[in-house]
């Protein structure tokens, strides 16, 4: 359970009773989404979209579910699509899209949301306690369909549709292409030293930087859109690259430097 404090430190694997360890810190609560005001409408409940909830990461991640592989990107769900989850309790799991609509979670009625049916020549359950928040991949394309949110029994479970959760926070499913649009100062002592602020966008998790092909003496990632860097030595103009997970910048279209 992730909660709903901004703020909150966030563990992978969550401590119970143990102190927390540094190590398994992954980053902070950011934004959580669950419809808590009554509706003016009969049976007068709150009335929403998703239970859900995401977080900064603050270490190295990948683009992929273990056991599952690759997302290859979202997908709107549909009945009979066979699905895959792997859950913090059950592992990996295989089920089939049973119903869509809405369904009671909690005291609130969301809408946008799917059944699914465990796989019983694949898996003894669909889900249990603890699985909450696992993403639902479509079996054959590796696409997400939907968060898993709740379940009865092991042989049901109930998830938010995926593009609708997405929407609800504020987020996207995958890693933006890192694009630098200007770099302050952009004249560089030749002997390098000189620190710049590097703008743009996708520099989460960027793992390098680099100035004419020559990697940045040292930098530092202070949010998805600003890196600051301390030029290396050289000559003439150099055009600024960064690489993050969605890739690396693209040299075209890149801010630059010029050396003096």
């Amino acid at each position: 359970m992730l909660g709903s404090a901004v703020g909150t430190a966030v563990y992978q694997p969550e401590f119970s009773n143990l102190p927390p360890s540094s190590a398994d810190l992954l980053g902070t609560l950011a934004r959580s989404s669950f419809p808590t005001e009554p509706s003016f409408l009969p049976p007068f409940k709150p009335i929403g979209f998703t239970d859900a909830a995401c977080f900064s990461i603050g270490r190295a991640a990948a683009a992929e579910v273990v056991q599952i592989g690759p997302i290859t990107g979202s997908a709107v769900p549909q009945l009979n699509d066979r699905v895959r989850k792997r859950g913090k309790t059950t592992l990996l799991t295989h089920g089939v899209i049973t119903a869509i609509g809405a369904y009671e979670n909690r005291g609130s009625i969301l809408s946008n949301q799917f059944e699914v049916t465990v796989d019983s020549n694949l898996s003894t359950e669909w889900s249990n306690s603890g699985d909450s928040g696992s993403l639902v991949v479509r079996k054959l394309s590796g696409e997400v369909v939907g968060l898993h949110c709740g379940g009865t029994g092991g042989t049901y479970g109930y998830a938010s549709d995926i593009e609708t959760t997405a929407a609800e926070l504020g987020i996207s499913l995958f890693w933006p292409i890192p694009q630098v649009s200007s770099i302050s100062p952009f004249q560089c002592n030749s002997q390098g030293g000189d620190q710049v602020d590097i703008d743009g966008i996708g520099f989460q998790l960027a793992s390098a930087v680099s100035f004419g092909g020559v990697a940045a003496l040292s930098f530092e990632v202070q949010s998805d859109q600003r890196i600051v860097a301390i030029v290396p030595p050289g000559n003439g103009v150099a055009t600024a690259i960064v690489n993050a997970p969605g890739g690396s910048s693209d040299p075209l279209i890149s801010a630059s430097i010029a050396y003096f």
